[in-house]
């Protein structure tokens, strides 16, 4: 437990480097943003907010970064997702790494899930900008506090609360869990299955049969992509265009667990039999 642990660690450490990185970036492209309104704030001396309108130059600014953050949080993430897939892969065959004494299943484990758990800690990062960009605009903005007093004040009249879904949230909250575990497990089944078939097969018949399988890895990753695009549209359709229509989400989620499931046994089978060290360059 001590070695899985430390290990842990150690590897959440150098995926959070990524997470740390990527919210710098993050930061100063929507310092630009910002600056770009404010060399080109026609039409920005008043702006409206939460039906409210705002007057002051800095509280506008300053909504306008957090926003534009926000905003670019979806291009951030899918960044992470990218780097840390590549850098997941490198580890997985890297021979310093593998030095350390622990089973082939354990270490494979560990290293998709700090990569999966430091973009958890990388969504927190995020969501405490806005959190703090909120609360600065609520202690420093008489007009922003009246706009959230308005809003509440209307969220009651509605009921607004009693007809959240919060067993739909969580529902949510566990397919994007999902969904994000997905993304590593294909990218390291197809990683695992190419450098067998490279490594175990003759030239001629490695080739032929790379080809085919990047063929069906490719019809693999169509699937996911429309899986996530059908289960996004029937999401947003059942909140805000038939709240009446309801989803299978719950069909979403059991199918991308057994995908999780399955393609993941099948990954720690791969690089415990199959999948070799290389020096590190």
């Amino acid at each position: 437990m001590t070695k899985s642990w430390t290990l842990f660690k150690q590897l959440f450490k150098q995926k959070s480097k990524t997470a740390y990185l990527l919210i710098i970036i993050q930061l100063i492209a929507a310092f630009v943003i910002t600056l770009f309104g404010i060399f080109n704030s026609e039409g920005m001396d008043q702006a409206e907010f939460i039906g409210v309108p705002m007057h002051d130059k800095l509280l506008i600014y300053m909504i306008t970064f957090v926003i534009s953050f926000l905003v670019l949080s979806i291009f951030t993430d899918f960044a992470y997702f990218i780097m840390t897939s590549w850098k997941n892969e490198k580890i997985n065959r890297s021979q310093t790494w593998q030095l350390i004494p622990i089973n082939s299943e354990k270490f494979y484990v560990i290293n998709t899930l700090s990569s999966f758990l430091s973009f958890v800690y990388l969504c927190v990062l995020q969501a405490l900008v806005g959190i703090i960009g909120a609360i600065t605009f609520y202690v420093g903005s008489n007009e922003f506090r009246k706009g959230i007093a308005e809003l509440i004040t209307a969220m009651n009249k509605e009921h607004v609360w009693s007809q959240i879904d919060w067993g739909l949230i969580g529902e949510e909250f566990i397919l994007v869990l999902l969904l994000g575990l997905a993304w590593y497990i294909t990218v390291s089944f197809y990683h695992f299955i190419t450098r067998t078939i490279i490594d175990f097969l003759p030239d001629k018949a490695a080739r032929l049969t790379a080809i085919i399988v990047r063929i069906v890895m490719l019809i693999l990753v169509i699937w996911l992509l429309i899986e996530f695009l059908n289960i996004t549209f029937a999401i947003y359709e059942s909140r805000f265009i038939n709240p009446g229509l309801g989803t299978d989400i719950g069909i979403a989620i059991a199918n991308f667990a057994i995908f999780d499931i399955i393609f993941g046994g099948i990954n720690i089978a791969l690089f415990k039999k199959f999948v070799e060290a290389k020096g590190n360059r």
